[in-house]
């Protein structure tokens, strides 16, 4: 048997060869002989390295295995990301972050469904106020692992983002708002901008301050983005005048919901 690292450091030199691509050779549903032989190469060197106690070295195998799997981005097998989501469980949040943005480049008809399973428990701990130190170390891992996955449901930018990040942006918590609200404009979808459209309205019964006010300004810029609604800005000195900017956001789209795209 090799010795994993001078197996992940040939992965490494063998992907970084060629970035994210077609393969010519495989096709939608079947790889190609020579990348199911890297693949299944690959797929053992990340399951020695996720067992190492060294994070790194997890966070490392993560990489490396995703960046075997673009070797043939048009094949994407669901194999590949039951693997990859392995590291979604890892006692480390950065690399349960970074392998979740990872997974976000597989298929998202297998992705969207175990986000979707992840991101009600997740938002529920980073709703808590952590006490304590261990608590607020337990607790910035977690934002970590919800920050990568918020990066993958940008870059799969379809429907089966959805349910993760409809359910991120039900969150009370600013911090998780503003990771969700990066993602919302690529994911397109009218329960997403109905989501949005809750947060902007729990946002504005937020007591004032630098972190609220900031949500509330990117918010309202991700809202018109999203929609072109082209409602009036509500004015800062007013805070009355945030109650008519919601009341006219939603009379907004109720009116055009159902033709909104």
């Amino acid at each position: 048997m090799k010795p994993l690292l001078p197996l992940l450091v040939l992965l490494a030199v063998s992907a970084r060869a060629a970035s994210a691509a077609d393969c010519a050779a495989c096709t939608a549903t079947k790889l190609c002989e020579p990348h199911a032989t890297t693949d299944k190469e690959a797929g053992k060197a990340f399951r020695e390295g996720l067992g190492k106690p060294d994070p790194a070295v997890r966070a490392s195998a993560v990489l490396l295995f995703a960046e075997a799997c673009a070797l043939h981005s048009n094949c994407r097998p669901v194999t590949n990301a039951l693997l990859l989501a392995a590291a979604l469980k890892d006692p480390d949040g950065a690399v349960r972050g970074k392998a979740a943005e990872k997974l976000g480049e597989q298929d998202s008809r297998t992705v969207g469904p175990i986000f979707g399973k992840e991101a009600e428990p997740l938002r529920k701990k980073l709703e808590k106020d952590p006490k304590g130190a261990k608590e607020e170390a337990a607790w910035l891992a977690n934002y970590d692992f919800l920050k990568g996955i918020c990066a993958a449901l940008a870059i799969m930018g379809s429907a089966d983002a959805t349910p993760a990040l409809a359910e991120f942006l039900s969150s009370t918590r600013l911090k998780v708002l503003d990771a969700a609200t990066e993602a919302a404009p690529k994911v397109r979808t009218k329960e997403v901008v109905a989501a949005m459209l809750g947060a902007i309205d729990r946002v504005r019964n937020t007591p004032a301050g630098g972190d609220r006010d900031a949500t509330w300004v990117k918010l309202l810029k991700t809202w018109e983005e999203m929609t072109r609604s082209s409602i009036k800005a509500p004015d800062p000195s007013d805070p009355n005048d945030a109650i008519r900017f919601v009341t006219d956001c939603k009379a907004w789209w109720k009116t055009n919901e159902k033709t909104w795209k």
